[in-house]
């Protein structure tokens, strides 16, 4: 006989691990704000500015989740196993080159418009 927690297995109102959609969100500046509280948890957050990337490390550790983990470069993000959704909250003229290494990798996508700045970007 084994004995779990009631969140494990999704009991009491709560949702089990298995079930919760997991979130990275790349570029931590004003825009990223609104993504924050959207459903699933966040596993990792990533900016180039050390400044803005512990500013939203702080906000999202302060919402309870103490496992997000902070990174400078994207595809470091995009290649975590674990991570189901990609938020793109970047400047816009890197919206499609993100887009376009989360989908080879098998992620769903949420992404700010523009979604690219060429027709070939679009195309992509």
């Amino acid at each position: 006989m084994s004995i779990v927690p009631s969140r494990v297995l999704g009991l009491n109102g709560q949702t089990a691990p298995s079930n919760q959609l997991t979130r990275a969100i790349l570029g931590c500046g004003g825009i990223s704000n609104s993504h924050l509280g959207m459903p699933g948890k966040i596993l990792a957050l990533c900016d180039v500015d050390s400044n803005r990337l512990k500013g939203q490390m702080a906000k999202v550790q302060g919402r309870g989740n103490k496992d997000v983990k902070g990174y400078h470069d994207f595809r470091d993000v995009i290649a975590r196993d674990d991570v189901d959704i990609i938020h793109t909250c970047t400047p816009p003229h890197w919206h499609a080159h993100m887009a376009i290494a989360a989908a080879k990798a098998g992620k769903a996508i949420w992404g700010e418009k523009p979604m690219s700045r060429t027709i070939g970007e679009g195309m992509a």
